[in-house]
């Protein structure tokens, strides 16, 4: 059964900037850890086009697993970012991420759509936890040092 969520997060930063760090793979390892680790993740900024190949590992002690992702859309204009991903018995996993300028800051909006079969509930409620927790962890790079 495919499952939908979405999930809106402010930051009290320029759209723009939101925009290039959430394309970031280095921010992207960053703000995953300690609940997911990425073997083989490069660095640098998401490109359309773009196939990753890594290995995940769910809290950084379950045996890691392949998982692809594929950057269909990168459009800095339209801050828009969408990945197709597989792996780890998710059949599929579309990810569109989207900043917009909120007041003084921006809105994230992130949607997921997952479809892992029977298994679809439980890694919805993973995700669910793991973009609570990327949240948080994005907020406190944000924080000026």
């Amino acid at each position: 059964m495919v499952r939908r969520l979405t999930f809106k997060h402010s930051y009290p930063v320029d759209a723009d900037r939101l925009f290039a760090m959430a394309i970031d793979l280095d921010v992207l390892e960053a703000v995953s850890r300690p609940w997911l680790r990425f073997d083989h993740l490069p660095s640098g900024p998401a490109q359309v086009g773009q196939h990753i190949d890594v290995a995940l590992s769910p809290l950084g002690v379950l045996p890691a697993q392949p998982y692809t992702m594929h950057v269909v859309t990168c459009d800095r204009a339209a801050r828009l970012l969408r990945s197709e991903e597989h792996g780890m018995g998710i059949t599929r996993l579309v990810h569109e991420l989207q900043v917009e300028p909120a007041g003084t800051g921006a809105l994230q909006v992130d949607r997921v759509e997952i479809d892992a079969g029977w298994r679809s509930g439980l890694v919805a409620l993973w995700v669910r936890t793991l973009y609570r927790r990327r949240h948080r962890a994005m907020r406190q790079l944000l924080v000026p040092a």
